[in-house]
């Protein structure tokens, strides 16, 4: 369960990072913080969706396979918020 998770939320990251650096460059740039929140609320909402049946069971897991989907969730929002405040500095200069 834990390489899905990890695939998703690696390709999700990547999306939301093309997505971002895309907008950029057309000239979105006073907006890109608005928009990067808008896409975690969007990635949540599509893993919620996904993964319904492991968020329904999770009462009857262990603490230790509850916590698997957030190593793979923290990680990515490290990577995505790096990458949203590199875009913000390079549109500043």
């Amino acid at each position: 369960m834990i390489v899905s998770f990890s695939l998703y939320f690696a390709a999700s990251s990547a999306v939301v990072i093309g997505a971002l650096y895309t907008l950029k460059r057309k000239g979105k740039t006073e907006q890109l913080g608005y928009i990067y929140l808008g896409f975690i609320l969007l990635k949540l909402l599509v893993f919620a969706l996904l993964f319904n049946d492991f968020l329904a069971a999770i009462d009857s897991l262990e603490t230790r396979q509850r916590a698997q989907p957030l190593a793979p969730l923290f990680i990515s929002l490290l990577i995505e918020a790096w990458a949203v405040s590199k875009l913000l500095k390079d549109s500043v200069k």
